[in-house]
């Protein structure tokens, strides 16, 4: 069994949090893709790990939804709470 570096890890946690917050949210892929100037394909591939993204996407997909970057790469699973449409907050 290949053992996992901690970058995969994150990796892979970021890609669920993407997945997770976005479907908490309410959007597709095609409108966080607007979002943030990426198209469906991109997303799609964002949260199947399947694309390496650079840090500057990465922080506007947090600022998109709504979370810290922190909070996508977290070991810990972040909570999803809609407070009002359109806003979500999160707690660790």
């Amino acid at each position: 069994m290949k053992a996992v570096s901690h970058g995969e890890a994150a990796e892979a946690q970021f890609a669920a949090n993407v997945a997770l917050v976005r479907q908490a949210r309410n959007l597709t892929q095609t409108e966080l893709g607007a979002l943030v100037g990426m198209g469906r394909s991109a997303i799609q591939a964002v949260e199947g790990g399947g694309r390496r993204i650079r840090l500057g996407e990465a922080v506007a997909l947090g600022f998109a939804l709504g979370v810290p970057l922190a909070g996508l790469v977290g070991e810990q699973p972040i909570t999803i709470q809609l407070t009002t449409p359109g806003m979500v907050t999160h707690d660790r």
